[in-house]
């Protein structure tokens, strides 16, 4: 089951947030690989699972739709535009 995808356009106020929190409740990671599985959800729909590396060794896999991941790359591309790097 897949959950809701949050799009936060202000990145600095949902930063502030999570710096409350308790340090031993998170830890940052890098995304070491975006992986597509086709016919992922009950309705044949692919889905994305990023592979994220924690600097404590753990490994996190994440996951959503294509669909939810999609709109949420075309809402920051009407944001701030094409990343041309």
């Amino acid at each position: 089951m897949f959950t809701a995808l949050k799009l936060t356009l202000d990145g600095d106020g949902a930063l502030n947030e999570l710096l409350t929190l308790d340090p031993s409740q998170w830890q940052r990671g890098d995304i070491e690989e975006m992986i597509i599985l086709e016919d992922a959800t009950n309705l044949g729909y692919p889905a994305v699972m990023l592979k994220i590396q924690c600097s404590d060794g753990t490994i996190v896999i994440a996951e959503t739709t294509w669909r939810l991941l999609n709109t949420a790359v075309n809402a920051a591309r009407a944001r701030y535009g094409e990343d041309e790097t």
